[in-house]
């Protein structure tokens, strides 16, 4: 699965709590992030899951929920869940780290592609490599992948800022390889001077399910607690996004 949206519209945010539902729904679960430290990521689902501004701690009122990281810091490692912020810049060091795992994780987050490291060729040539080569290995070891990808700015001066899977950033085998790919749109982030958005407002689109139905999911998000839900509040995200790209089966 590839999970794209523009820089700052909450793709980091949205793929963290996807994984972290897995985790907590007992899925083996191996997160990899090329752009945030574990410190960074766990402060994340920290404010998530106590409901904590995260200006608070940004603002250095760390102390005040001292007690309350401690306790989840103890129930986080409860969960089959691993965080890193220094694997995963080649494929050869995914494959390295899988291949010493046992048991090898369900499922796999790589964010994001597009900030592996291209120096000595061309970042097309570099991505593909690195794309043919982690979908060889995650099949061999029976993992599903959930890749994050940054989307282009090809659109930035249209007036419908909505992603299109045609502007996926890097390559076009992205596009071409992955079984589901999840759009991601904030509007608000794109509101004019002047011009009312609800913030809250969200939309995950499913542009390619190669077994099953395309759609839009409306979401709420409350980027104050790094907080996706669902905006009928009937389903979790993950229940909902289960549902659709069929992950559930």
């Amino acid at each position: 699965m590839v999970i794209a949206a523009r820089t700052s519209c909450g793709k980091s945010t949205f793929a963290l709590q996807l994984a972290y539902g897995m985790a907590l729904l007992r899925k083996r679960v191996l997160f990899l992030s090329l752009e945030m430290t574990v410190e960074d990521m766990l402060e994340r689902l920290f404010c998530y899951e106590y409901r904590i501004n995260n200006q608070e701690l940004i603002r250095g009122n760390f102390s005040k929920y001292a007690d309350k990281f401690e306790t989840f810091s103890q129930e986080i490692k409860t969960l089959p869940f691993v965080l890193s912020d220094c694997i995963g810049n080649n494929w050869q060091e995914v494959d390295k780290l899988l291949s010493a795992l046992n048991p090898k994780p369900d499922v796999l987050f790589i964010d994001h592609i597009n900030a592996i490291k291209t120096s000595g060729g061309f970042a097309k040539d570099v991505i593909d490599d690195y794309l043919n080569n982690i979908v060889a290995i995650t099949k061999h070891n029976n993992i599903s992948t959930v890749l994050c990808c940054q989307i282009n700015r090809d659109n930035q001066k249209d007036d419908d800022k909505t992603p299109q899977l045609h502007e996926l950033k890097g390559s076009g085998n992205i596009e071409e390889c992955c079984d589901q790919a999840v759009l991601l749109h904030w509007p608000y982030r794109y509101a004019k001077e002047g011009e009312e958005i609800n913030k809250n407002k969200y939309i995950a689109i499913v542009a390619k399910n190669r077994n099953g139905p395309t759609g839009y999911i409306e979401l709420n998000f409350e980027p104050e607690y790094y907080s996706f839900s669902d905006a009928k509040e009937e389903q979790s995200v993950v229940d909902q996004l289960n549902v659709l790209v069929g992950a559930g089966k």
